[in-house]
């Protein structure tokens, strides 16, 4: 769709500058506490826009609605995650 087009010409101009301060560190602290970190995102480009911001390789797992028989609002995102 023309939004989505829109979207995505916005956020491939977005890089680790855009993490709201402190995101990165809050994320490797859990990491380094050995907890587990998994996204649930209901937005099918949320795997895009956290390796544009760099901090991939600080999840677990992200889940978005591409790998899922059912979206919102059907808990199966939560569930996912959950599971990772």
């Amino acid at each position: 769709t023309l939004k989505n087009d829109w979207y995505l010409d916005e956020i491939a101009h977005f890089g680790p500058a855009d993490l709201f301060p402190g995101a990165r560190d809050a994320l490797a602290q859990c990491r380094a506490a050995g907890l587990g970190i998994a996204l649930a995102s209901a937005s099918r480009n949320a795997p895009l826009l956290i390796a544009r911001m760099e901090v991939a390789d600080l999840f677990d797992a992200i889940i978005d609605p591409a790998t899922l028989a059912a979206g919102k609002p059907a808990p199966d995102i939560f569930l996912a995650a959950a599971h990772a």
